[in-house]
């Protein structure tokens, strides 16, 4: 629990406890105790201020995220902007709070969701380790290939990640510039002969006359009979996995976002969404007419959308998301 402010650790731990009786936290209010935490690593989720004395929440997410990737980071704050969430939310966050009594809520469903994405993510990186056996019966493509990329031997599973039938007659094709950067694979190559332990790289495949794909690709160092060194790796596609990491991240900004807008102005935009015109509203809220225009002006602005289609689209969005949830 990373914030200078003792009152807000203790709404915090005030919140969580409904939740989680039995929470544990170690405070943290100096650059010290932050990295000693995590040497130590003993927790499951971190929540941080945007603003403290000694660093930013930036910097604590990128370190936690750096020594701890898998680890869940939210970020409880009330002096955040729109801006500063999209720039988190880039970096790794995994949900954006306001510090704000109507929002409090929503910090204890943050955690809840953060923890079992990251134990979703745990089982999968434990499947796949345990399927890494069973590669003969699945659709994961092998190759073994130079370290200059030239590739000497695949199975039928990887032609057709590659998006083609056969390899190409004539020269041998090559995995740098035909299907990812050069610079890709150069420090997958260089990571293999620093460390001589596997790696893996998740790169955006671009195939030949279509479309391109996600896929996890992994290698080892091997050394033929004529103590030749190559590269055997496998190829799976992870874009269905990559696309619903996207779509979560989508929809955390999203709620970054109307997070920003004030009692009002959600009203606003909850009735303008219903299909009420501004005297309607006016009149159901009590206020002027003007002043419905100057909340609605304000949320569309806060929501970066330009006419009322886009702003229903959006609000229903959130809310399948939370219905979803």
């Amino acid at each position: 629990l990373v914030d200078d402010d003792a009152d807000d650790r203790l709404l915090v731990l005030r919140e969580l406890r409904q939740e989680f009786p039995d929470v544990q936290a170690e405070h943290v209010i100096e650059s010290r105790g932050l990295d000693q935490a995590l040497e130590r690593h003993e927790f499951d989720v971190v929540i941080t201020d945007i603003q403290l004395r000694w660093t930013t929440g930036i910097k604590v997410l990128e370190a936690v995220k750096r020594r701890c990737p898998g680890c869940p980071v939210i970020m409880f704050t009330g002096t955040g902007s729109e801006e500063v969430a999209v720039e988190a939310m880039k970096s790794g966050l995994d949900d954006y709070v306001v510090k704000k009594p109507n929002h409090f809520v929503r910090l204890t469903a943050a955690v809840l969701s953060a923890l079992t994405l990251s134990q979703e993510r745990r089982r999968s990186a434990e499947l796949e380790a345990r399927l890494q056996t069973l590669l003969g019966q699945l659709n994961v493509g092998v190759f073994r290939c130079t370290t200059q990329g030239e590739l000497l031997e695949t199975n039928h599973a990887f032609l057709n990640l590659l998006g083609t039938r056969s390899p190409q007659t004539g020269e041998s094709p090559r995995l740098p510039e035909s299907f990812l950067r050069l610079e890709q694979w150069l420090q997958l190559v260089n990571r293999l002969l620093k460390t001589g332990t596997p790696q893996d790289v998740e790169i955006e495949w671009h195939r030949p006359q279509g479309k391109s794909i996600w896929v996890r690709l992994s290698g080892t160092l091997s050394a033929t009979a004529d103590g030749q060194t190559v590269i055997d790796g496998t190829v799976e596609d992870i874009t269905a996995r990559k696309k619903a990491e996207e779509e979560y991240r989508s929809r955390v900004v999203l709620g970054a976002r109307l997070s920003l807008l004030s009692p009002r102005e959600r009203d606003v935009t909850s009735l303008v969404t219903t299909g009420k015109t501004n005297k309607v509203i006016a009149h159901q809220l009590g206020i002027s007419v003007k002043t419905v225009e100057m909340h609605r002006a304000h949320a569309m602005k806060k929501l970066q959308v330009n006419n009322v289609a886009e702003l229903t689209r959006l609000v229903v969005t959130a809310k399948s998301s939370d219905e979803s949830r």
